[in-house]
């Protein structure tokens, strides 16, 4: 069903920022767990501030629960938190219960340590057929597990709001000769070209970034680049994911007949 966003906005981007520390035996998303924390993270924290925008940082519950001034930070601001998967379980199968109990511990931890239930849900490790039920039965109204459109849809009663991992800072580790301005271009030209179909269709962008890598000092410029570039055009929608899934889920209503994924 078609809809459109806030105020006739052409597009919706989204930015989303990865946060995470490597635990004993985890081989942790985060590349530089101990850099993210001490560098990254200010680095990256300060340039958003400057620019007043509002981001979705996917955090884990031991994160928030180890790293105070974190915690502090984001609830300061008005950042979104959403849920991070825990990837201890990387290698392993879950049962139903081991899952249902890792989304509940991780629904409350961070709940307790924000004062508000997280609303999103990522999996840096296992998304399962059985994962959607589970997070609804916590509450949980969207998932960020899904790379296959450029708009947000129903998955059953949970919104499926897609990221794209072409466009994700991590590619500076996936290929190393990456240069900061060739990954700002690439960025720019994925905005151009949303934009431009948000003319005719609703559209929406994500950008991935982690503090270990975007926080660089070799990086960062690139970063603030393409936020003047995008807050420079009156007609995009700077919003959280959990923004963009309520906004999606009030203009257009799941299905009566669609039932639980």
């Amino acid at each position: 069903m078609p809809f459109d966003w806030p105020d006739q906005q052409r597009l919706a981007l989204a930015i989303l920022v990865h946060l995470d520390v490597p635990t004993a035996g985890s081989g942790s998303a985060d590349p530089a767990g101990g850099y993210a924390l001490s560098a990254g993270f200010p680095r990256l924290s300060q340039l958003l501030d400057e620019y007043a925008v509002a981001v979705t940082w996917c955090c884990s519950a031991a994160v928030l629960e180890q790293f105070p001034q974190v915690t502090e930070y984001l609830r300061r601001r008005r950042h979104e938190i959403c849920a991070r998967g825990s990837g201890h379980n990387r290698e392993l199968t879950w049962s139903v219960a081991d899952e249902r109990e890792a989304v509940a511990q991780a629904a409350q931890r961070i709940g307790a340590c924000t004062g508000v239930r997280p609303q999103g849900w990522y999996a840096d490790a296992q998304f399962s057929v059985q994962t959607p039920a589970l997070l609804i039965e916590q509450g949980f109204r969207y998932h960020l597990n899904d790379e296959s459109d450029d708009r947000p849809h129903w998955q059953g009663a949970l919104v499926a709001v897609p990221i794209a991992s072409d466009s994700s800072d991590l590619n500076f580790l996936r290929a190393p000769a990456l240069a900061a301005d060739q990954w700002l271009q690439y960025a720019i030209d994925t905005l151009d070209v949303l934009h431009a179909e948000g003319e005719v269709g609703t559209r929406m962008m994500s950008l991935q970034l982690h503090p270990a890598v975007i926080g660089r000092p070799g990086r960062i410029h690139a970063l603030e680049q393409f936020l003047q570039y995008a807050t420079s055009k009156t007609d995009i929608w700077l919003a959280t994911t959990g923004q963009i899934a309520e906004h999606f889920a009030r203009v257009s209503p799941a299905p009566a007949d669609d039932g639980q994924a």
